[in-house]
């Protein structure tokens, strides 16, 4: 029997997979949470939430109603969206002389997440977002004004996580 076989046969997919272990991953983040102080237990409490309440969505998308159910399950795929000019077919090739990128779509966001997460580590997340947010926006050739305009959000956003967390992400294993 094949995998395919196997897959339409149980309805069991890689997403479903995926979607369950960060249903645990998140119950284990929310339950640990209150071992915490109060104020420390706050922003992974709130985010293990979200990411519970966001995965359950995915996992029983099938049978909610309508009008939840478009909501869900509406794609916003960026990187298959990111060039209109591209033809059937062509996809995430390897190299696209013609777009001068080395490496497809795909692996250059899971290198940039890595790298940002990294980044974050070893100099602070204040100071590699903004970075990260306009090599990101880059890539994907958003105009010069969107390309700023996201990196002074993200910039504005973690420095109103500082302010109302009261955490320096200023500070990195290096700085």
């Amino acid at each position: 029997m094949s995998s395919e076989t196997a897959d339409a046969d149980t309805g069991l997919t890689s997403e479903h997979v995926l979607l369950v272990a960060m249903l645990v991953i998140a119950s284990y983040m929310f339950v640990e949470s209150f071992s915490f102080g109060r104020s420390a237990a706050y922003f992974p409490r709130l985010m293990s939430a979200v990411t519970i309440v966001g995965t359950s969505l995915l996992l029983v998308r099938n049978y909610l109603p309508s009008p939840l159910y478009e909501y869900v399950a509406e794609s916003s795929d960026m990187m298959s969206s990111y060039s209109p000019g591209e033809e059937e077919g062509e996809g995430d090739s390897d190299f696209d002389p013609a777009r001068g990128r080395p490496i497809p779509a795909s692996a250059f966001t899971v290198f940039a997440l890595v790298a940002y997460v990294l980044g974050a580590y070893y100099v602070g997340l204040f100071w590699v977002t903004p970075v990260f947010v306009f090599v990101f926006t880059s890539w994907f050739r958003l105009g010069w004004i969107s390309r700023i305009a996201l990196s002074a959000a993200g910039l504005g956003i973690i420095y109103a996580f500082m302010v109302v967390m009261n955490v320096n992400f200023k500070q990195g294993f290096l700085v």
